[in-house]
């Protein structure tokens, strides 16, 4: 039986339960992570002050989770790990075997990452929603493309039986929806903080 996830409202109440000192308006919010993100910029440190941002918000984010929700994400998280190793051009069978593990072992090991994954993507949805956030198809299509160009050059230049076939696996890979429906939601992300970062020339 699947249970209803109930999240926070983007609200200043919800903002200044994040206990930020000087925040306490979804205003003072954005100016917080406006600031922080001019001196990401400054610092070339881009995803380390985004997941700090995150994180923070993850802190306060109490919801009951269905386990199809952790089980879809524990999938996705896999498919991420393939696609990882075939940029390096690495396959995931001689991975697994090289380091003596399995799949059931490697899930166990990213549980907590998962569910924490799964509050983050929840509350950033009504964010995105909230910001009226959207991507197109050509973007989401452009950045594919530009992923399965990078993997493409990473077996080319490692030892493969069958550069074609490992090419073709991961070219069927990225036409998942699920997959699709990922790489939306992280470029959406990518402009969610680009749009805060262009409040600062305003």
């Amino acid at each position: 039986e699947s249970k209803k996830v109930i999240l926070p409202d983007y609200s200043d109440e919800f903002v200044k339960s994040l206990k930020i000192d000087g925040v306490e308006k979804i205003k003072d919010f954005e100016e917080y992570l406006i600031n922080n993100l001019k001196t990401e910029k400054e610092a070339a440190n881009q995803e380390k002050i985004h997941n700090q941002i995150l994180e923070k918000i993850d802190e306060k984010i109490k919801v009951d989770l269905p386990e199809s929700l952790i089980r879809q994400e524990l999938d996705l998280m896999w498919h991420e790990f393939e696609r990882n190793l075939g940029r390096q051009g690495v396959r995931l069978d001689d991975y697994l075997e090289k380091e003596k593990l399995n799949k059931p072992e490697v899930e166990t090991g990213w549980r907590d990452q998962a569910i924490k994954r799964v509050r983050l993507s929840l509350i950033i949805r009504e964010v995105l929603k909230k910001e009226k956030i959207s991507v197109s198809a050509d973007e989401i299509k452009d950045y594919i493309n530009n992923e399965l160009q990078q993997i493409k050059n990473s077996i080319s230049k490692s030892p493969s039986d069958d550069p074609d076939g490992l090419f073709k696996k991961y070219q069927d890979e990225y036409d998942r929806d699920e997959i699709k429906a990922r790489v939306e939601q992280q470029l959406m992300i990518n402009k969610m903080f680009d749009n805060l970062i262009l409040l600062m020339v305003k």
